[in-house]
């Protein structure tokens, strides 16, 4: 077969398939200097505008990392199409997390934690990135109090860039309210930091890092948290209620405007 052929395209659809490409790397120095050959294996996809994709393939030949564009001349002419891994083992092998993140999903919703953290584990077993399972776990450890294990998991998803993804917006914020819940405020400072770094406007994610700051009695990091939250978004009601009360605690921070008559002065939900 033609290698410029893309075994899974028509003309005028998309394509998902796994393409293998040649990497040569040199070892040695001098007179012991050689050169090696190896594959690396990816996960190719075309849209209908007939951009291509390309997302890296780990040793379980399954999709890790970002999905990054790739030029059209540089597929043609560098990726060799792998159609029987595609079928027989990275297709599985993606249906299997699914799965095993789903199961996952419905024995944490039962409160059936011990299942929840077996199905997990195997997800992650394939894809130690995997996000949804990740998640998972370490609401799954937060439910059952084990804060131990709860920060290893925590230390690993602020480190993944995709965790923080729109698409992943309800599960960290689900996670993040679960760490102030677990008494874990110095965590969700840190993680609702890192999450606004990838969203700097978002407004209810400032009145949550304020609220964690409230929680650890940092009045001060609080109240200029919120301040940009209200200036993004001055109709949001819980950052308006934080605000009353971290007025009410250090009138120092006062600011013209701020109305301290409402009775309600406990933070509201995140």
């Amino acid at each position: 077969m033609d290698k410029q052929t893309p075994t899974h395209a028509t003309d005028t659809g998309p394509f998902v398939g796994v393409y293998s490409e040649k990497v040569t790397h040199t070892l040695g120095f001098g007179g012991t200097k050689r050169r090696k050959s190896a594959k690396t294996y990816w996960l190719i996809e075309r849209d209908h505008a007939d951009q291509i994709f390309a997302q890296a393939l780990n040793e379980n030949m399954v999709p890790v990392g970002e999905r990054k564009p790739l030029a059209q001349e540089k597929f043609l002419a560098d990726y060799c199409p792998e159609p029987d891994l595609f079928m027989s083992v990275t297709r599985p092998r993606m249906r299997e997390i699914e799965e095993a993140v789903r199961k996952g999903d419905e024995h944490r919703g039962k409160e059936e934690l011990f299942s929840a953290e077996v199905e997990y584990k195997h997800a992650l077993q394939i894809d130690e990135e995997e996000i949804r399972a990740n998640f998972g776990l370490g609401l799954t450890y937060l439910n059952r109090g084990d804060r131990d294990k709860a920060r290893y998991v925590f230390g690993k998803l602020v480190t993944l860039e995709a965790a923080f993804q729109p698409k992943h917006k309800h599960l960290f914020n689900e996670f993040g309210i679960a760490l102030r819940k677990g008494q874990m405020h110095k965590e969700a400072v840190l993680y609702y930091s890192r999450a606004l770094e990838l969203a700097t406007d978002d407004d209810h994610l400032l009145y949550n890092l304020a609220r964690a700051h409230f929680e650890l009695r940092e009045l001060g990091e609080s109240h200029a948290v919120v301040q940009r939250a209200l200036d993004l978004n001055p109709q949001l009601a819980e950052a308006e209620q934080l605000l009353r009360v971290l007025v009410r605690e250090d009138p120092s921070l006062l600011t013209t405007g701020v109305d301290l008559s409402e009775p309600d002065l406990s933070p509201g939900p995140a």
